[in-house]
């Protein structure tokens, strides 16, 4: 990466002051990050990447006045139910950092409890302030290499012979120590500004949201057996539609090698409202149809129910075999990690997706759903 060369950051910063980039504002995110992975965080390419997408910070200090101000607007005002959304939009990319019950980023800390363990005042600092309050086990390190690359992530692994890190991306570095020329503390991997397009209402939204997390109540993680990590086909366009025409709805589960897949991640409740997910027109195109799937690691084989809520407009498959069942779906599964498609009806009633593996006590079955990014 080019940032991650010693005089890349500079170099880029200029490049983008002189030509005056405009990007938007999803882009300028990614770069923050990419930035704080190059060891960038805070440097001239960091500022750059702020004015070429109009993410302009320290426009309001956030003083014990505005703090105490935001905290009882949070208490008052806030809605969690609109923090879960402002969450899961995409430009906001907290799941690309963080997870909750185990799906979503290894970059921060899984913030399923963080409510039960965190005070208003201090979730304020946290998504204002990310480097004022670094939690332990998440203090980054910076390495610069005789390669000449600056490389900025979290310690995953050290030895003798290799510092493995994480970096804000959440991809794995491996670096030999024999390479390391200097190395220290950096930086939070979440840079200051990501929330600063945010309104004031929204932010206090998202607040309120992380603060119930953990608590006993609607985003307290439920104790069944839900799939989590989901993945979504994105096709070329019509490409869905077309594979739908030749083999019919209901044939048979969606190829991988027919489109993309991209993740999607379920609420805390477990579900994934459909309104994230594209709907493909099919037949007389009067029908809509929308496609999941998500896996299951099976370590000792056995019988394996799953419940999909009201069945009406839903067929699900393992692998290659379509399940039959009237809102419960039975097979038998051996070792391995099988994949589990889901294909729905789209209709006015059906707003989610929900997939529960229910435990039967007949069955040796030792399983889990696939969790992480």
């Amino acid at each position: 990466m080019f940032a991650q060369r010693k005089s890349g950051p500079a170099a880029l910063a200029a490049a983008l002051d002189e030509q005056h980039v405009m990007l938007p504002a999803t882009v300028a995110r990614r770069g923050l990050r990419a930035a704080a992975s190059a060891g960038a965080d805070g440097s001239a390419l960091n500022e750059a990447i702020r004015r070429a997408g109009k993410l302009v910070t320290g426009g309001v200090p956030l003083d014990a006045e505005r703090l105490a101000m935001l905290v009882t607007a949070v208490n008052e005002r806030g809605s969690a139910q609109r923090g879960e959304q402002v969450f899961r939009r995409k430009d906001q990319a907290c799941l690309t950092c963080h997870a909750i019950g185990g799906v979503g980023g290894l970059v921060g800390p899984d913030l399923s409890s963080i409510g039960g363990a965190a005070q208003v005042d201090y979730l304020v600092e946290s998504v204002l302030l990310p480097n004022k309050i670094v939690k332990e086990n998440y203090h980054s390190r910076v390495v610069a290499t005789d390669e000449g690359l600056i490389l900025t992530g979290i310690p995953v692994q050290r030895s003798d012979d290799l510092l493995r890190l994480r970096d804000a991306e959440g991809r794995v570095i491996d670096i030999p120590t024999s390479s390391i020329e200097d190395e220290g503390e950096a930086a939070s991997l979440m840079p200051e500004g990501l929330a600063d397009t945010l309104a004031e209402d929204e932010l206090v939204d998202l607040v309120r949201f992380l603060s119930e997390l953990g608590k006993v109540g609607p985003y307290s993680l439920p104790t069944a057996e839900l799939a989590r990590r989901w993945q979504m086909p994105v096709p070329y366009e019509g490409q869905v539609a077309e594979w739908y025409a030749n083999n019919g709805v209901g044939s048979a589960p969606l190829r991988t090698s027919t489109a993309d897949w991209t993740p999607i991640y379920s609420t805390v409740s477990g579900e994934v409202p459909l309104d994230d997910v594209p709907a493909y027109a099919v037949g007389d195109e009067q029908r809509r149809i929308s496609v999941l799937r998500c896996q299951l690691d099976v370590e000792v084989g056995g019988l394996v129910q799953f419940s999909v809520g009201a069945p009406d407009g839903v067929a699900v498959w393992i692998d290659d075999q379509r399940l039959s069942g009237d809102g419960a779906f039975t097979t038998n599964l051996g070792a391995g990690v099988h994949t589990v498609t889901v294909e729905v009806e789209r209709t006015p009633q059906r707003q989610s997706v929900r997939l529960e593996r229910v435990e039967t006590p007949e069955s040796t079955l030792r399983a889990r759903w696939v969790t992480g990014t």
